[in-house]
């Protein structure tokens, strides 16, 4: 039985590297968003309003919460 997923960062041979997504940093933490892998991006946004906020340009705020 195969055991990979679509989730699995393995590199396949020949292939381009990953893109990680956009990056927004803050005073102590980064914070990356990858589409296609935060497909639950909808619990970031409940979970944490003042770091994420997709009416807010730009959506996320790495300091809107303590690391």
């Amino acid at each position: 039985m195969n055991q990979s997923t679509s989730a699995d960062s393995s590199p396949v041979p020949g292939s381009a590297p990953r893109s990680p997504g956009r990056r927004y940093s803050g005073a102590a933490v980064h914070v990356t968003f990858d589409g296609p892998r935060c497909i639950h991006a909808a619990e970031c946004v409940r979970g944490l309003p003042a770091v994420f906020d997709r009416n807010r340009r730009p959506w996320i705020l790495p300091d809107g919460a303590p690391a």
